[in-house]
């Protein structure tokens, strides 16, 4: 069984504090009920809210649109690296007019923070506002971790698995600007990582994201 992750903690957080609302909201709503409080709850609990990392990763690589990726951290956040072909919309701009703009009704949406917790806040307030959306499961660090520094790529004899190492290989060198497993060459839409992130050979998760620009506040890393 998975452990109780950051993101299912958020997700928590905000159905029974009522945070996500806040921050979207106002205190003025602090004490307003979820409308499809049970409907959440039994989403959640069939593992309905979210987005696998290695799912999301395949359904780029294939270059399938049917969803929107949005990257709710801040823009300087979002500059120093993000997943190929998200949008940036800051959490506080969701229900604003770039958001409204930004945002399709008709089509599904897939969150994503630093770690999970923001994600699952903004998911709780894009569901009461009618959206279809997800989050992907504990964010950029689920990301690093399942598919920029997968397992099976600390495997030291790769005749161990040789299938799913060859599999996972290739998945990241296309994230890092090589080709795709299908050997299409791919330039993927993101800056590389900065030499405080995790490269290539490294297995950790991400490191605090750079310091912004004087003037600029310095988004959290949930």
């Amino acid at each position: 069984m998975k452990q109780f992750t950051i993101q299912k903690a958020g997700v928590a957080l905000a159905l029974l504090l009522g945070v996500g609302l806040l921050i979207a909201k106002g205190s003025s709503l602090a004490a307003t009920p979820l409308a499809n409080g049970p409907a959440v709850l039994k989403t959640i609990q069939l593992k309905q809210d979210h987005v696998e990392p290695l799912d999301l990763a395949k359904s780029i690589i294939e270059g399938k649109k049917d969803s929107v990726l949005v990257d709710i951290r801040q823009p300087w956040e979002f500059d120093d690296y993000h997943i190929p072909g998200a949008i940036n919309v800051p959490i506080d701009q969701l229900l604003g007019d770039r958001g409204r703009a930004s945002l399709p009704k008709d089509k599904p949406i897939v969150l994503y923070s630093g770690g999970g917790a923001h994600a699952a806040q903004a998911w709780v307030v894009l569901l009461e506002e009618g959206y279809d959306v997800k989050t992907l499961l504990d964010g950029l660090q689920g990301w690093w971790r399942d598919v920029m520094t997968p397992t099976s790529l600390k495997i030291t004899d790769e005749a161990k698995d040789e299938q799913e190492y060859k599999a996972m290989k290739s998945v990241r060198k296309y994230f890092q600007g090589g080709s795709a497993p299908s050997g299409k060459p791919v330039v993927p839409e993101t800056s590389a990582p900065t030499p405080n992130e995790p490269g290539p050979s490294s297995p950790a998760v991400p490191s605090e994201p750079s310091k912004p620009a004087p003037g600029k506040a310095k988004g959290g890393g949930c």
